[in-house]
């Protein structure tokens, strides 16, 4: 009779089939959308007092749960929401300088939520660029007073003004041979270009190298509106630089009309002492004009001097011609070309 008991029960339970399952509780929805810029633009002084530009975007959900965003790169925030609804969130933003349109995007990190808001900006500051310097910046040569070399930057004026401005260096003394205040004249919005010659003297550095920017002295600036350039100067006075385009190797394909091919350039860049070296490799085009690569830098380690390999792999997908060569920074910061061309291919 028990049997029959515990038959009967199990039965029932098969007929009524399993347990239902718990429903998962779906993870609540969340937006985020651009609010307002307050105010929404400036125009007149960012310097000594900041423009400072409050903006505001909201955040809503449809269920309790934890938010987190970042305005721009800044740090990560959050919003604990316990029930749906919306909050809004904001930021300042601060600026010394500057001018246009400006904007700052909030993302909802880990949803890719995002809203923008815009905002203009106009302060009176003139911006300076960051200088070049003629004829290289890395200078291997005879130095002194007799050496003059040139400094050029550009300044930009959101105003008609009269624009003052020094030379310095990264000590913040002046450029040795551009000392004092120098100014130029904004008679109406725009960008000018301003230069000065300067004399390659040594640099009190182990690496030879220093930085030189234009400094914004009138109408007063922060201190921190300037762009910097690293220079190098070092001081040889019979110091000799040369190169050579050593051989040119056909590592893969033929010479048949649009066969792909590999081929390896190879040469030397040698000076009389030691140091740094710039070189370059050289392309002659279609366009009848020979296109440098970016410049790279070999050390010749011997205070006697030496020689540094160098090379380049190249290819193409036609078996082509072309014509390459090997370029160096001479003497007195002189770009020179000082090496043989070659062709891949000749006409079969």
């Amino acid at each position: 009779m028990r049997r029959w008991s515990v038959l009967v029960s199990l039965a029932a339970v098969l007929l009524a089939g399993a347990p239902p399952a718990h429903a998962e509780t779906p993870v609540p929805n969340v937006t985020v959308a651009a609010g307002v810029a307050q105010p929404p633009s400036h125009t007149g002084s960012c310097y000594p007092e900041p423009a400072r530009i409050t903006l505001s975007a909201t955040i809503t959900v449809d269920g309790p749960r934890l938010v987190s965003y970042r305005w721009g790169t800044g740090r990560t925030e959050w919003v604990d929401f316990t029930e749906a609804g919306s909050r809004t969130v904001t930021t300042t933003k601060t600026h010394y300088w500057g001018f246009g349109p400006k904007s700052e995007t909030i993302r909802l990190t880990g949803i890719g939520g995002t809203a923008t808001i815009a905002y203009t900006l106009a302060c009176d500051e003139p911006v300076p660029h960051t200088p070049e310097i003629q004829p290289a910046a890395t200078y291997l040569g005879p130095c002194g007073a007799s050496v003059v070399h040139t400094a050029t930057a550009q300044i930009t004026s959101p105003i008609a003004q009269t624009v003052r401005y020094r030379w310095i260096t990264l000590d913040g003394a002046d450029l040795r041979g551009a000392e004092g205040v120098h100014e130029v004249v904004f008679t109406e919005p725009g960008t000018r270009t301003v230069s000065t010659p300067f004399h390659r003297l040594p640099v009190a550095s182990p690496s030879w190298n220093d930085w030189i920017s234009l400094r914004i002295v009138g109408p007063e600036t922060h201190a921190d509106l300037a762009y910097w350039r690293e220079y190098s100067t070092r001081c040889a006075g019979d110091h000799r630089i040369g190169a050579d385009f050593a051989s040119l190797t056909r590592t893969a394909g033929t010479c048949s009309p649009w066969t792909p091919f590999k081929y390896q350039l190879e040469g030397y860049v040698e000076g009389n002492t030691s140091g740094q070296l710039t070189y370059a490799w050289s392309r002659f085009t279609d366009d009848a004009v020979w296109v440098r690569e970016p410049w790279k830098t070999v050390m010749i380690t011997s205070q006697t001097g030496g020689r540094a390999p160098v090379h380049k792999v190249v290819g193409s997908t036609m078996g082509d011609s072309a014509d390459w060569r090997l370029e160096v920074v001479g003497v007195n910061g002189v770009i020179t070309t000082v090496s043989r061309g070659y062709r891949t291919c000749v006409v079969d």
